[in-house]
């Protein structure tokens, strides 16, 4: 889950220990590379969600579709993913209820409910965009990540009309018995749209994006508004406990 691997990596930055005690030295070094292989895997995906994914997706329509034995599989997997979800979230509530998690707890009260999947990969792209755009402002590599996103904007717009193109030449290359048609204004058209498809769902991928950093800007993202309720919880409860 990448908001509680983001928060637990926060929160180990906490123990002056792993810095000050030779003999921890190792765990230290192994969470500063832990948090870079981390830091990477959510920048690749944030890549793959803002551009690749939705072109395959786009490209796959194109092919033939599945058949029902297929589908009914898919259907069958998301279901249990469903099932999945709800008990760990069930286990998580009482685990924390109980006490149980300490370390962890932390982290779980900030997390709005919503987010506590096992498999947010599988949720829609908005969904899991929000929570890699998240979980890197939590890691402090969002401004990182946004300027060389912008960099590479060029290239991935690059990478979508060649994929394109590769797939429009292998389709047809197929269907026209391994002879492949030159100058067909039928393909150029093809490219064109499919390229275009995949421009529109890219652009409003990005804009989407942008929306969640504003409300990270204006400290208005679900995590943000979660973890100040839980700092004024946290503070209101203290108060208390010192006036008794």
């Amino acid at each position: 889950m990448y908001l509680h691997a983001s928060l637990l990596l926060i929160k180990a930055r906490e123990h002056q220990e792993l810095r000050l005690i030779n003999a921890l030295a190792d765990i230290d070094l192994q969470l500063k590379e832990e948090r870079s292989n981390f830091e990477d895997k959510l920048r690749t995906e944030l890549i793959n969600q803002l551009f690749d994914k939705p072109c395959r997706d786009i490209l796959g329509n194109k092919n033939l579709s599945s058949s029902n034995s297929l589908s009914n599989k898919s259907d069958h997997n998301y279901l249990s993913r469903i099932r999945e979800n709800r008990l760990l979230r069930k286990q998580l509530d009482q685990d924390f209820e109980s006490g149980k998690l300490l370390f962890e707890s932390h982290s779980i009260a900030i997390i709005p409910d919503k987010y506590i999947l096992i498999d947010i990969c599988h949720q829609s792209p908005e969904y899991f965009l929000e929570v890699l755009v998240q979980s890197l402002s939590l890691l402090s590599r969002l401004t990182k990540t946004l300027d060389d996103l912008q960099k590479q904007l060029h290239e991935q717009f690059h990478r979508i009309v060649l994929r394109t193109t590769q797939h429009i030449i292998d389709n047809n290359f197929v269907l026209h018995s391994n002879n492949l048609p030159t100058n067909n204004p039928d393909c150029l058209r093809d490219l064109l749209e499919t390229c275009y498809e995949q421009f529109k769902i890219v652009v409003k991928n990005i804009e989407f994006l942008l929306n969640i950093v504003k409300l990270i800007q204006d400290h208005q993202a679900p995590v943000q508004i979660q973890q100040q309720e839980y700092i004024a919880l946290q503070t209101a409860e203290n108060q208390r406990g010192f006036l008794f």
